[in-house]
C-alpha cells in the first residue's frame, strides 16, 4: 500500500509540474582555479586542489571518495564507474525510506540522468547523482557533511 501511494504521488507530482518536472542542463567544465582541480569519470565535480580523492578499481568498476569526518562521524561522497554500474534512475528503496525527496533530471547533448536527494526518517540525509554507467552519492549524511558535498555535486560538468 505504502509503494501504491508512493506510485500515486509521483505521477500526481508530474502532471501537476511537481518534482519531476524539474529539469537542468548540466554544464562543459569551467577552467579550474589554480586553486582548484577537477574530479571524477565522465562526470566531473570542481574541488579545492588539496582536496584528498582516494581510488579504487577492481574487475568490474572504478571508484572514487572523497572523506568528510573521522572516527564514529565518517561520511564519504562515493562515485563508481562501469558497465554494471546504475541505471540512471535513484532506488527505490531511498524513496520509500525517506521522510522527504527531491527528484530532478538533467541532460548534457546525448547524455541524461537524474540527481535526487532526501531526507530520512532519522533527520539524516541522502543525494544520488547519476547516469546510466556512473553513480555518485553519499547516504546517512548528517546536515554538516551535506552542506559539504552538496558544494562540490552541485559544480557538476561535464569536460568540453
Amino acid at each position: 500500500m505504502l509503494l501504491k501511494s508512493i506510485l500515486v504521488s509521483l505521477i500526481l507530482a508530474a502532471s501537476s509540474g511537481g518534482v519531476l518536472a524539474q529539469r537542468r542542463s548540466i554544464p562543459v567544465c569551467p577552467k579550474p582555479a589554480d586553486a582548484e582541480k577537477l574530479v571524477g569519470f565522465e562526470i566531473k565535480f570542481l574541488v579545492p586542489k588539496d582536496t584528498v580523492v582516494n581510488h579504487a578499481r577492481d574487475i568490474d568498476y572504478e571508484a572514487w571518495a572523497i572523506d568528510f569526518g573521522s572516527g564514529r562521524n565518517h561520511i564519504q561522497l562515493q562515485a563508481f564507474s562501469g558497465l554494471n554500474v546504475g541505471n540512471g534512475e535513484v532506488h527505490r528503496d531511498l524513496i520509500i525510506a525517506s521522510r522527504k525527496f527531491s527528484l530532478r533530471y538533467w541532460r548534457h547533448n546525448k547524455l541524461a540522468g537524474v540527481d535526487a536527494k532526501g531526507q530520512y526518517k532519522n533527520d539524516r540525509f541522502w543525494r544520488y547523482l547519476g547516469m546510466y554507467g556512473e553513480t555518485i552519492r553519499y547516504y546517512d549524511a548528517p546536515a554538516d557533511a551535506v552542506a559539504y558535498f552538496d558544494r562540490i555535486l552541485d559544480s557538476a560538468c561535464f569536460p568540453n
